[in-house]
């Protein structure tokens, strides 16, 4: 989906009522008939979709997948403000014995799936208990800083206790997911929402996924409860292949809105269409270049200057999209005499001789896939003989990388501009985390509860220390995570932490971005949206401008 290809295969064929076999229970707003007679319907057109649906899954963390989960899941907070229709209030409390901090949610009486199950204590403890473990997950460090969680009232009032200050835990519980039907499903949190999203307590629900198709349509939830339901019935997104078909259906009017990534000519093509509005912007998502510390090829930062000198980002930007127009590369920052060249690799050539470098990718990500291949022919023109390995991110960041079996990893990460993320980029925890768990689904108060072990002397070594979940480098250093602690507590200034963070990246080689996501949005004919002039419609990070479209409205 972040690439500019489609995918490599067809598609599996989903049966509706399998991808989401709770929406025709008792929901007559998502009835044959009710669709059929439907009173207004906007259809937008977006990248093909190759990730599943679980928008808190650093491999499916893509546009379109973040701006679903903004239509159908709910959120804590939205755009740092409380989400007055899931909450009544969310306010911080005197701690619990033994806590640093303790936070109190009230959720709202009336707040429920579209099933009709209520949202409860069990969905926050799902999201919780799903991302503390989970290596695979976007802003995990927030989760993992939480030591208990308590309900009473019928689940409608929790307090979560945290091990360690939290300043921004406004970020954390959004994207609420529906735990009574997503806790035991197959695969785990990773094989949750792979194919389906069964329940929505959002101002949407989803209708229908038709993976064959390449489309996508979510009808409007009857059973919000809010005081703002959707503004248009029908939302159908339409997988777009090629800008040639994106151009005569935007034409047509069979597409009133497009989301999709660039190509060589998209943007003059669209262009070119009579009163169509067109911008680019960048995600804050960047493709980037994780150098493995825990391979036995890449443990010190000499080699890995040598690995770096040798890549030429702005080329492998271009080989990575298709593209050399409307494309955010990122000049590389090392000085290739200093890090590494032609004459500086002989001990990376020795190296990858016998046995060459493996560079690991997602297969799903067509642009992570395509940078991997032209980083491979890019070495061998270079006398590095490297491979790329297929598999999917989760495998990488619980297996792989740890292991040492791969010596670079390329994929996207979320930009770390806020304390949280910075936290989840380059922390570790002290140790690895055992649990123990209780839980009561009664009226009366209820505990689960973590509890960890600290080694007693620091070290950068892996296993001493569980790299954060983006940390796909596999290093970890008791000064940066020390800064993090108190940055997320609010006690140092983020842009200081943050340089700091970056200092070390430097020095140790650890990354190297190599593109944004940028994206391009096309405004057609017969929709109302936010503002009569595209540039002015908010974008609201990491999704776009798509979580809007519950106010947009059809002028047909």
């Amino acid at each position: 989906m972040a690439g500019c290809s489609a995918r490599p295969g067809p598609a599996p064929t989903v049966d509706p009522s399998e991808a989401a076999p709770t929406l025709d229970q008792g929901q007559d707003n998502l009835s044959s008939a009710n669709l059929d007679n439907r009173r207004s319907q906007l259809t937008i057109g977006i990248d093909p979709v190759d990730s599943g649906f679980n928008p808190h899954l650093a491999a499916n963390d893509y546009s379109f997948v973040q701006s679903l989960a903004a239509l159908v899941f709910p959120s804590a907070f939205v755009q740092g403000q409380l989400n007055t229709d899931l909450l009544v209030s969310a306010e911080e409390i005197p701690p619990a014995e033994g806590a640093v901090q303790t936070i109190r949610y009230v959720i709202n009486p009336e707040a429920q799936w579209n099933d009709g199950t209520p949202i409860s204590y069990a969905d926050f403890y799902y999201l919780w208990d799903s991302m503390r473990d989970n290596p695979n997950v976007i802003n995990g460090a927030g989760y993992r800083a939480i030591k208990a969680m308590r309900t009473s009232d019928g689940g409608k009032k929790i307090e979560i206790d945290f091990d360690q200050r939290i300043r921004d835990w406004n970020e954390l519980f959004d994207n609420i997911l529906p735990a009574h039907l997503l806790k035991d499903a197959t695969g785990g949190f990773d094989g949750a929402l792979k194919t389906s999203i069964p329940a929505s307590g959002g101002r949407y629900a989803v209708k229908d996924i038709d993976f064959a198709r390449g489309i996508y349509t979510i009808v409007r939830n009857d059973r919000f409860w809010g005081n703002n339901p959707a503004a248009t019935e029908v939302l159908q997104f339409r997988e777009i292949r090629s800008v040639t078909q994106g151009v005569e259906m935007l034409r047509s009017g069979q597409l009133n809105f497009v989301d999709a990534s660039p190509t060589e000519t998209a943007e003059l093509s669209y262009d070119l269409i009579p009163d169509a509005q067109v911008r680019a912007w960048d995600r804050n998502s960047t493709l980037t270049i994780d150098f493995n510390t825990a391979s036995t090829r890449m443990p010190t930062p000499e080699l890995r200057k040598q690995l770096a000198g040798l890549i030429d980002t702005e080329q492998l930007a271009i080989l990575a999209t298709g593209r050399r127009t409307n494309i955010a590369a990122i000049p590389k920052t090392i000085n290739n005499d200093a890090a590494g060249n032609d004459s500086t690799a002989d001990e990376l050539r020795a190296l990858s001789n016998d046995t060459p470098l493996v560079i690991a990718a997602d297969p799903a990500d067509a642009t992570s896939t395509s940078a991997a291949t032209a980083l491979v022919d890019m070495l061998a023109g270079k006398g590095v003989k490297a491979e790329v390995k297929l598999v999917e991110l989760a495998d990488i960041a619980r297996n792989l990388a740890p292991q040492g079996r791969i010596d670079a990893t390329i994929s996207w990460h979320r930009t770390p501009n806020t304390s949280l993320l910075l936290a989840s980029a380059y922390g570790c925890s002290t140790a690895p985390t055992s649990t123990k768990e209780t839980e009561d689904q009664s009226d009366s108060t209820t505990t689960a509860t973590t509890t960890s072990t600290t080694p007693n002397t620091p070290s950068t070594q892996p296993g001493r220390y569980t790299p954060q979940a983006a940390n796909l480098t596999q290093f970890c250093n008791p000064e940066i995570n020390d800064a993090l602690d108190h940055v997320i507590a609010g006690e140092s200034d983020f842009e200081e932490t943050k340089a700091l963070a970056q200092r070390y990246n430097q020095e140790q080689i650890l990354t190297l971005p190599i593109l944004n996501d940028r994206r391009l949005d096309v405004l057609g004919r017969n929709i109302q949206g936010p503002k009569p002039e595209l540039e002015q419609w908010p974008i609201i990070q990491p999704a776009g401008v798509l979580p809007t479209a519950a106010t947009w409205k059809s002028t047909r």
